[in-house]
């Protein structure tokens, strides 16, 4: 009877870890200052941690059955597991609240950017911010008070046996059993277990993204990866190869009999006259807050607010994804980003690439970025995908490697500037400046804001990029007067000022922006639009009637839509932005976004033809 005891003080610990570790995200981050917590709130954050602390025991738990029919304690071995399992739950817990103060986020697929990201960059980063020897310090004496703690709650082995009648090991045996597995299942007895799905019991995305414990969101990203890189990846849409013909028709609208039918379109005739360079431009963390936002404290993208003057824009425009390859992947691919890294769509089809159709147009093409082209196999990838040259920070000169991160925008926008763009060329240029550690020296570069804090250093790393991207433009036009220009940001920014922090779409939304020779005689503004809009916006501008292409996106210029505007994270639907994780987003439209996406993922890595029936 003691292991159980000690099986329930363990579970009591780790649910309590978990739970402390949520409610420290909560009352020290100023995300959550106007948010309430409620009763449906407590109740399924509970649930979760319930959930995650029952798989914590297991090991112990099946130690205790064994116990019990062999009269064995196996003190020592509880012991050191609880020890181990205390410490694990309590590391992720805290390490989860540092990933929430650099990512606003709990553990998400971010966390794979340490092993495949720039891991040299992010390491020294880690430890410019983090003080090494005293983490080690307090981790070495967390680490003794537990052991300690453990001994002494854990008691000493009985004098006795502890082996019980073979009725009554049965008996205590299948009740720990079914108890395990209501547990296990979220506190559940029948139905589904509980699944990420079920957070959005309250409006506020903010809340709901933190009701998982900080152990289950890491274990969903990793399945998430897992899965993605395998062939059974539907399921994390909770699809099934059989279900794609009726998502085909029901998201699109129609009988087809190939997943491209609904995406075929043909070119109206161009509305501008045929530019000799395009230059799509995608700024790191470039928000749309502050060009919807009046806060004149931080006008931190003047040079971009001032595109909208004559252009054809959307301040409210879906990012492909919530990261910069998760975005850029989907860019240069065509693809709606669905949890695919570059490696899992390398090779696979280019049938929607942007550098492919533009040669069709007649444009030759580069991509440029500024840090290194290796990076996550990012200029192999763009190669495939129809870029003729790629240039990465690595030949830029030997300003590449004097920061984290390969070039600053300013020696990357200078080294654009600096080249002979050909004529008939489409360049796609990836900036990197805004971005950790937000080394930039601001002062020096004239910044007008006054800094009064670290998070206002790292919301005008935006300016520096802006004024760069400002000054680009200026002199290309100069150097090129036929040039149109398409500005946009990867993702938004995971800064925000205070006053602006609860707004939910800001999180959501980056502007889309079309300038340039010609622009300015079609100008308007949309008001939803997404990233792979871009590209059929483009050709119905430049290309000749009678076109033929094929896109996920629709032009800006179209009145209607086949699809709302979504992306992973959140929808258009009645006119307004809503998080796929509120309780305000109608399932209709979650279940929208669910079949699109598992459409997207299969065909990402397949032809166009739906699966045959087996």
């Amino acid at each position: 009877m003691k292991n159980l005891k000690r099986d329930a003080i363990l579970f009591v610990i780790i649910a309590l870890v978990f739970c402390l570790g949520r409610l420290s995200i909560y009352f020290i981050f100023s995300e959550f200052e106007e948010s309430r917590i409620t009763l449906a709130w407590i109740k399924r954050s509970l649930q979760f941690d319930f959930m995650s602390a029952a798989y914590f025991i297991l090991p112990t738990a099946v130690i205790t059955i064994a116990g019990m029919f062999s009269g064995r304690e196996f003190l020592r071995l509880k012991k050191t597991y609880a020890v181990l399992a205390i410490m694990v739950a309590a590391s992720l817990a805290v390490l989860n609240v540092c990933y929430f103060f650099e990512y606003k986020s709990q553990f998400n697929f971010w966390i794979f950017g340490i092993f495949f990201d720039d891991a040299g960059a992010i390491f020294n980063t880690i430890k410019e911010q983090y003080p090494e020897s005293l983490m080690i310090l307090g981790f070495g004496a967390f680490f003794a008070a537990l052991v300690f703690f453990v001994n002494a709650v854990f008691g000493k082995k009985s004098e006795k046996s502890e082996r019980l009648p073979l009725k009554k090991s049965v008996l205590f045996c299948a009740a720990y059993v079914f108890l395990l597995f209501v547990l296990l299942r979220g506190v559940r007895i029948s139905g589904r277990p509980l699944q990420v799905r079920d957070i959005a019991v309250t409006a506020d995305e903010h809340m709901n993204n933190l009701i998982p414990t900080s152990a289950y969101c890491l274990k969903e990203e990793v399945f998430r990866f897992l899965t993605a890189k395998l062939s059974g990846g539907l399921k994390n849409f909770n699809a099934r190869e059989k279900d794609l013909p009726h998502f085909l028709n029901s998201v699109f609208g129609g009988e087809f009999k190939t997943i491209d039918e609904p995406l075929k379109r043909v070119s109206k005739g161009a509305l501008i006259e045929r530019p000799s360079r395009i230059f799509v431009i995608i700024c790191e963390s470039h928000s749309a807050w502050p060009l919807i936002e009046d806060l004149p404290d931080y006008d931190i993208i003047p040079n971009t607010k001032k595109l909208l003057e004559n252009s054809v824009f959307s301040r409210r425009s879906f990012p492909s994804g919530n990261g910069t390859m998760a975005t850029v992947s989907s860019i240069i691919s065509g693809i709606p980003y669905c949890g695919i890294s570059v490696e899992g769509v390398l090779k696979k089809t280019d049938d929607f690439a942007f550098a492919k159709f533009m040669k069709r147009l007649g444009y030759s093409s580069t991509f440029y970025y500024g840090g290194q082209s290796t990076w996550l196999r990012l200029g192999e990838f763009a190669s495939f995908m129809g870029f003729d040259r790629v240039v990465g920070g690595e030949k830029m000169g030997d300003v590449f490697g004097t920061v984290e991160w390969g070039v600053r925008d300013r020696d990357l926008f200078e080294f654009i500037e600096k080249s002979e763009i050909p004529e008939n060329s489409f360049n796609m240029v990836l900036t990197v400046s805004n971005h950790q550690p937000y080394d930039v020296d601001l002062k020096a570069e004239n910044c007008p804001a006054v800094l009064k804090s670290e998070d206002d250093n790292k919301i005008w790393h935006a300016w520096y990029t802006d004024k760069y991207l400002g000054i680009f433009i200026e002199k290309m036009l100069k150097k090129y007067p036929d040039s149109i220009f398409v500005v946009t940001g990867d993702h938004p920014s995971r800064y925000k000022p205070e006053k602006i922090r609860k707004i939910d779409e800001f999180d959501h939304v980056v502007p889309i922006i079309f300038a340039g020779r010609g622009v300015q005689d079609i100008a308007f503004e949309k008001d939803f639009a997404k990233h792979l809009d871009i590209f059929p916006t483009l050709v119905e501008m430049i290309a000749p009637k009678g076109f033929e292409y094929k896109t996920w996106g629709e032009s800006m210029f179209e009145k209607s839509r086949k699809v709302p505007p979504l992306y992973v994270k959140a929808i258009v639907s009645d006119g307004k932005i809503i998080g796929l994780s509120s309780s305000d987003c109608p399932e209709k439209m979650r279940e929208l976004a669910r079949r699109y996406h598992a459409l997207a993922y299969y065909r990402s890595k397949n032809s166009e033809e739906l699966p045959k029936e087996k």
